[in-house]
Protein backbone atom coordinates (compact mmCIF):
# COMPACT_ATOMS: atom_id res chain seq x y z
CA UNK A 1 0.00 0.00 0.00
CA UNK A 2 1.71 3.41 -0.85
CA UNK A 3 1.69 6.07 1.82
CA UNK A 4 -0.64 9.04 1.47
CA UNK A 5 0.49 10.55 4.53
CA UNK A 6 0.48 14.40 4.01
CA UNK A 7 1.37 17.42 6.41
CA UNK A 8 2.15 20.85 6.32
CA UNK A 9 4.71 22.89 8.00
CA UNK A 10 4.76 26.88 8.74
CA UNK A 11 7.16 29.44 9.36
CA UNK A 12 6.87 32.98 10.15
CA UNK A 13 8.06 35.90 11.91
CA UNK A 14 6.18 38.84 13.92
CA UNK A 15 7.51 41.58 16.01
CA UNK A 16 7.16 42.87 19.66
CA UNK A 17 8.70 46.11 19.28
CA UNK A 18 12.48 45.79 17.93
CA UNK A 19 12.01 42.56 18.65
CA UNK A 20 11.85 39.73 16.22
CA UNK A 21 10.18 36.36 17.01
CA UNK A 22 10.20 33.40 14.88
CA UNK A 23 7.24 30.96 15.00
CA UNK A 24 6.16 27.81 13.78
CA UNK A 25 3.19 25.76 13.25
CA UNK A 26 2.73 22.35 12.16
CA UNK A 27 -0.59 20.87 10.80
CA UNK A 28 -2.72 17.77 11.69
CA UNK A 29 -1.64 14.85 9.62
CA UNK A 30 -4.43 13.56 6.62
CA UNK A 31 -3.81 10.35 5.40
CA UNK A 32 -6.51 9.39 2.93
CA UNK A 33 -7.38 6.01 1.83
CA UNK A 34 -6.84 5.03 -1.95
CA UNK A 35 -9.77 3.35 -3.19
CA UNK A 36 -8.68 0.18 -4.84
CA UNK A 37 -10.46 -2.15 -6.31
CA UNK A 38 -8.11 -5.48 -8.19
CA UNK A 39 -10.70 -7.75 -9.84
CA UNK A 40 -8.81 -10.85 -10.83
CA UNK A 41 -10.64 -13.72 -13.18
CA UNK A 42 -9.03 -17.33 -13.75
CA UNK A 43 -11.54 -19.62 -16.33
CA UNK A 44 -10.67 -23.36 -16.93
CA UNK A 45 -12.25 -25.89 -18.26
CA UNK A 46 -12.24 -29.70 -17.25
CA UNK A 47 -10.77 -30.67 -20.85
CA UNK A 48 -8.52 -29.79 -23.52
CA UNK A 49 -9.77 -31.81 -26.00
CA UNK A 50 -13.38 -32.33 -27.73
CA UNK A 51 -15.89 -34.47 -29.87
CA UNK A 52 -18.92 -32.99 -31.57
CA UNK A 53 -21.53 -32.91 -28.58
CA UNK A 54 -19.28 -33.96 -25.87
CA UNK A 55 -20.12 -31.98 -22.68
CA UNK A 56 -17.59 -29.01 -21.32
CA UNK A 57 -17.74 -28.11 -17.94
CA UNK A 58 -16.26 -24.03 -17.33
CA UNK A 59 -15.27 -22.62 -14.43
CA UNK A 60 -14.69 -19.06 -13.57
CA UNK A 61 -12.66 -18.00 -10.66
CA UNK A 62 -13.25 -14.13 -9.52
CA UNK A 63 -11.41 -12.64 -7.07
CA UNK A 64 -11.58 -8.73 -5.83
CA UNK A 65 -8.24 -7.87 -4.39
CA UNK A 66 -8.70 -4.48 -3.46
CA UNK A 67 -10.08 -2.68 -0.41
CA UNK A 68 -13.55 -1.71 -1.70
CA UNK A 69 -16.32 -3.41 -3.06
CA UNK A 70 -16.22 -4.19 -6.96
CA UNK A 71 -19.77 -3.27 -7.96
CA UNK A 72 -21.56 -4.10 -11.37
CA UNK A 73 -18.81 -7.18 -12.40
CA UNK A 74 -20.00 -8.07 -16.08
CA UNK A 75 -18.44 -11.35 -17.28
CA UNK A 76 -19.66 -11.87 -20.59
CA UNK A 77 -18.74 -15.18 -22.06
CA UNK A 78 -18.30 -16.43 -25.74
CA UNK A 79 -19.90 -19.61 -26.16
CA UNK A 80 -19.54 -19.83 -30.04
CA UNK A 81 -19.99 -23.16 -31.35
CA UNK A 82 -21.25 -24.34 -28.62
CA UNK A 83 -24.36 -24.28 -26.54
CA UNK A 84 -25.07 -23.92 -23.10
CA UNK A 85 -26.83 -26.66 -21.02
CA UNK A 86 -29.98 -25.92 -19.43
CA UNK A 87 -30.07 -25.72 -15.85
CA UNK A 88 -26.19 -25.89 -15.34
CA UNK A 89 -25.15 -22.20 -14.28
CA UNK A 90 -24.51 -22.73 -10.46
CA UNK A 91 -22.77 -21.20 -7.54
CA UNK A 92 -19.36 -23.27 -6.59
CA UNK A 93 -18.62 -21.59 -4.13
CA UNK A 94 -20.05 -17.86 -2.52
CA UNK A 95 -17.56 -15.78 -0.22
CA UNK A 96 -18.82 -12.33 1.18
CA UNK A 97 -20.48 -11.52 -2.52
CA UNK A 98 -24.20 -10.54 -3.23
CA UNK A 99 -26.00 -12.72 -5.31
CA UNK A 100 -25.62 -12.87 -9.37
CA UNK A 101 -27.88 -13.34 -12.51
CA UNK A 102 -26.95 -14.22 -15.60
CA UNK A 103 -28.65 -13.19 -19.18
CA UNK A 104 -28.16 -15.58 -22.46
CA UNK A 105 -28.07 -14.67 -25.90
CA UNK A 106 -27.19 -15.69 -28.84
CA UNK A 107 -24.21 -16.84 -28.82
CA UNK A 108 -22.97 -15.26 -25.56
CA UNK A 109 -23.67 -15.36 -21.59
CA UNK A 110 -23.53 -12.49 -19.50
CA UNK A 111 -22.68 -13.23 -15.83
CA UNK A 112 -23.72 -9.82 -13.68
CA UNK A 113 -22.23 -9.78 -9.86
CA UNK A 114 -23.75 -6.88 -7.83
CA UNK A 115 -21.27 -6.59 -5.72
CA UNK A 116 -17.81 -8.33 -4.74
CA UNK A 117 -16.40 -7.35 -1.29
CA UNK A 118 -12.77 -7.13 -0.80
CA UNK A 119 -10.71 -9.93 -0.45
CA UNK A 120 -13.69 -12.20 -1.31
CA UNK A 121 -13.93 -14.85 -4.35
CA UNK A 122 -16.77 -15.87 -6.27
CA UNK A 123 -16.76 -19.03 -8.36
CA UNK A 124 -19.42 -19.65 -11.05
CA UNK A 125 -20.24 -22.80 -13.19
CA UNK A 126 -22.04 -23.60 -15.83
CA UNK A 127 -21.88 -26.50 -19.07
CA UNK A 128 -21.87 -26.39 -22.47
CA UNK A 129 -22.82 -29.04 -25.26
CA UNK A 130 -20.23 -28.78 -28.84
CA UNK A 131 -22.13 -28.28 -31.76
CA UNK A 132 -21.84 -30.49 -34.63
CA UNK A 133 -20.40 -28.59 -37.09
CA UNK A 134 -16.82 -29.76 -37.45
CA UNK A 135 -14.45 -27.45 -36.04
CA UNK A 136 -10.30 -27.69 -35.33
CA UNK A 137 -10.44 -25.87 -32.41
CA UNK A 138 -12.78 -23.60 -30.21
CA UNK A 139 -12.02 -20.89 -28.56
CA UNK A 140 -13.62 -19.45 -25.31
CA UNK A 141 -13.15 -15.69 -24.70
CA UNK A 142 -14.20 -13.80 -22.08
CA UNK A 143 -14.53 -9.88 -20.96
CA UNK A 144 -14.76 -8.77 -17.74
CA UNK A 145 -15.93 -5.02 -17.05
CA UNK A 146 -16.03 -3.58 -13.59
CA UNK A 147 -17.67 -0.36 -12.33
CA UNK A 148 -14.52 1.54 -11.49
CA UNK A 149 -11.59 -0.38 -13.24
CA UNK A 150 -11.11 -1.10 -16.77
CA UNK A 151 -11.79 -3.86 -18.83
CA UNK A 152 -10.48 -7.28 -17.70
CA UNK A 153 -9.25 -9.98 -21.27
CA UNK A 154 -7.92 -13.23 -19.99
CA UNK A 155 -6.61 -15.88 -21.92
CA UNK A 156 -9.17 -17.75 -24.10
CA UNK A 157 -9.75 -21.34 -23.11
CA UNK A 158 -8.65 -23.13 -26.28
CA UNK A 159 -10.54 -26.40 -27.36
CA UNK A 160 -8.76 -28.94 -29.62
CA UNK A 161 -11.51 -31.13 -31.23
CA UNK A 162 -10.44 -35.02 -30.95
CA UNK A 163 -9.48 -36.70 -33.92
CA UNK A 164 -6.93 -40.31 -35.38
CA UNK A 165 -4.91 -39.53 -38.64
CA UNK A 166 -2.89 -42.60 -39.60
CA UNK A 167 0.11 -41.99 -42.09
CA UNK A 168 1.36 -44.82 -43.95
CA UNK A 169 4.46 -45.53 -45.30
CA UNK A 170 5.68 -48.53 -46.86
CA UNK A 171 10.03 -49.36 -46.77
CA UNK A 172 11.53 -51.63 -49.36
CA UNK A 173 14.65 -52.15 -50.55
CA UNK A 174 15.53 -51.21 -53.93
CA UNK A 175 16.29 -54.38 -55.29
CA UNK A 176 14.93 -58.15 -54.92
CA UNK A 177 16.27 -61.51 -56.20
CA UNK A 178 13.67 -64.48 -56.96
CA UNK A 179 13.45 -67.20 -54.80
CA UNK A 180 15.16 -65.16 -52.24
CA UNK A 181 13.68 -63.97 -49.02
CA UNK A 182 12.33 -60.58 -49.30
CA UNK A 183 10.51 -58.71 -46.91
CA UNK A 184 9.17 -54.77 -46.64
CA UNK A 185 7.58 -52.39 -43.86
CA UNK A 186 4.56 -51.05 -43.79
CA UNK A 187 5.04 -47.96 -40.71
CA UNK A 188 1.79 -46.17 -39.74
CA UNK A 189 2.00 -43.68 -37.52
CA UNK A 190 -0.92 -42.15 -35.62
CA UNK A 191 -0.21 -37.94 -35.83
CA UNK A 192 -3.83 -37.39 -34.38
CA UNK A 193 -4.95 -36.49 -30.50
CA UNK A 194 -7.12 -39.77 -30.08
CA UNK A 195 -6.53 -43.32 -29.53
CA UNK A 196 -7.35 -45.12 -33.63
CA UNK A 197 -8.82 -48.39 -33.01
CA UNK A 198 -9.73 -51.47 -35.54
CA UNK A 199 -7.08 -50.38 -37.96
CA UNK A 200 -7.82 -52.03 -41.25
CA UNK A 201 -4.37 -52.89 -43.26
CA UNK A 202 -4.66 -53.87 -47.10
CA UNK A 203 -1.60 -54.25 -48.78
CA UNK A 204 -0.90 -55.65 -52.54
CA UNK A 205 1.07 -57.78 -52.54
CA UNK A 206 3.85 -58.39 -55.63
CA UNK A 207 2.69 -61.27 -58.08
CA UNK A 208 4.05 -64.25 -57.54
CA UNK A 209 4.99 -63.26 -53.90
CA UNK A 210 4.53 -65.88 -50.91
CA UNK A 211 4.10 -65.29 -47.83
CA UNK A 212 6.11 -66.23 -45.08
CA UNK A 213 5.27 -64.53 -42.13
CA UNK A 214 3.78 -60.82 -40.87
CA UNK A 215 4.56 -59.18 -37.72
CA UNK A 216 3.42 -56.21 -35.72
CA UNK A 217 6.15 -54.40 -33.94
CA UNK A 218 8.34 -57.46 -34.07
CA UNK A 219 5.69 -59.48 -32.56
CA UNK A 220 4.24 -61.92 -35.24
CA UNK A 221 0.60 -61.60 -36.24
CA UNK A 222 -1.22 -65.20 -37.08
CA UNK A 223 -4.52 -63.97 -37.60
CA UNK A 224 -4.92 -62.07 -41.60
CA UNK A 225 -6.79 -62.84 -44.99
CA UNK A 226 -4.87 -63.03 -48.10
CA UNK A 227 -7.72 -62.43 -51.08
CA UNK A 228 -7.00 -62.19 -54.46
CA UNK A 229 -3.16 -61.06 -53.35
CA UNK A 230 -4.58 -58.75 -50.99
CA UNK A 231 -3.53 -59.18 -47.62
CA UNK A 232 -5.86 -57.89 -45.22
CA UNK A 233 -4.61 -57.32 -41.51
CA UNK A 234 -6.26 -55.87 -38.56
CA UNK A 235 -4.51 -53.55 -35.60
CA UNK A 236 -6.19 -53.32 -32.56
CA UNK A 237 -5.11 -49.63 -32.03
CA UNK A 238 -3.16 -46.97 -32.61
CA UNK A 239 -2.25 -44.19 -29.18
CA UNK A 240 -1.91 -41.11 -30.40
CA UNK A 241 1.49 -39.86 -31.11
CA UNK A 242 3.03 -43.45 -32.05
CA UNK A 243 4.16 -45.65 -34.53
CA UNK A 244 3.19 -49.10 -35.54
CA UNK A 245 5.33 -51.19 -38.04
CA UNK A 246 3.89 -54.32 -39.86
CA UNK A 247 6.92 -56.35 -41.45
CA UNK A 248 5.81 -58.43 -44.29
CA UNK A 249 8.15 -61.69 -44.80
CA UNK A 250 8.56 -64.09 -47.89
CA UNK A 251 9.93 -64.36 -51.16
CA UNK A 252 8.91 -63.75 -54.85
CA UNK A 253 8.65 -67.21 -56.86
CA UNK A 254 9.67 -67.66 -60.31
Amino acid sequence: MKNTKTRSTVNYNYNLGDLIVQGKTVSNYVEPLIREVQVKIKRTADKKFYKPGELITYQIMLTNEGNFPAEEVLVHENLKGQTLVDGSVKLVSFENAQPFKFIKRDDEIEFIILNLKPNSTLYIEYQTQIDSEEKNELKSTSIVTVDSVNKIKPDPVVLTKKFAKIICEIESIEVVYPNKPYKYLINLENVGNEVATEVEIKTLLPDDYELDKVYIDNKELTVYVIDDNILKLIVDKVEPYSKKQITIVGLIKR
